[in-house]
Order: C-alpha cells, then sequence, then structure tokens
C-alpha cells in the first residue's frame, strides 16, 4: 500500500502542468528552426529533468510578476544613456516611470555591492 496516496485532481494538475512544459518547449524550439522531433525530445528531456531533480518536492509558482519587470528594469538600465525621455519612448514608458525603473536598478546594484549599513 502506498503511504502517500495521490488525489486524482493532483494527478490531473501534475500531467497538465508536464504536457504543457513539453508543448510549449517544443512550439519554441520549432519556432527556432528545431524539426519536430528534436523538439519534442528537449521537451520531454525538460520534464525529465524537472521530476528527477525536483520530484518529491512542493513548489508554489507566485502568479506576480516581478521577476517579467526585474528583465526589463535591467534592460532599461542597461540602455539608458542619460535621456529619460528617449528611454522612456523605447521602453514605452511615462517619463517618471523608466526614471523609477533606473533608480529601481541602481539601488539593487548599491545593496549588492555595498550591503545595507543596518541590515536586520
Amino acid at each position: 500500500m502506498n503511504p502517500h496516496p495521490q488525489s486524482p485532481k493532483m494527478e490531473a494538475q501534475r500531467h497538465e502542468l508536464f504536457s504543457g512544459i513539453i508543448a510549449h518547449a517544443t512550439q519554441i524550439l520549432m519556432d527556432l528552426g528545431f524539426p519536430e522531433e528534436i523538439a519534442d525530445q528537449a521537451g520531454v528531456a525538460i520534464v525529465d529533468y524537472l521530476i528527477q531533480d525536483w520530484g518529491g518536492q512542493y513548489v508554489t509558482i507566485p502568479m506576480d510578476y516581478k521577476f517579467r519587470i526585474a528583465q526589463r528594469d535591467l534592460e532599461l538600465y542597461r540602455a539608458h544613456r542619460g535621456d529619460f525621455v528617449e528611454t522612456a519612448r523605447r521602453f514605452g514608458m511615462s517619463h517618471r516611470g523608466a526614471r523609477k525603473a533606473y533608480e529601481r536598478v541602481l539601488r539593487r546594484i548599491q545593496d549588492r555591492d555595498q550591503g545595507k549599513l543596518f541590515e536586520l
């Protein structure tokens, strides 16, 4: 007898997640010019990796967008050449929004490089 019975709902969600990962990876690789068989094998390999390295773990995937915003902010920071109006136009943002994004990245870099004086 299995000491950890799994609910049919959880099993269905897991199957849906793995199938979605395979399908998404396959589509991305096909869009990049890989043959369908190779793209599908890569998708399966990604799922196999998740199963082998993360199997048995409970992982919550947040629904926020902070990761994507952080990527955009870093790209904005690297592209900025002193003119916030031009930077804002390039990234489809307001002047103030571009300035705030730039300052967020600058603070993170300073915190990383200098540390905080009074960390709790």
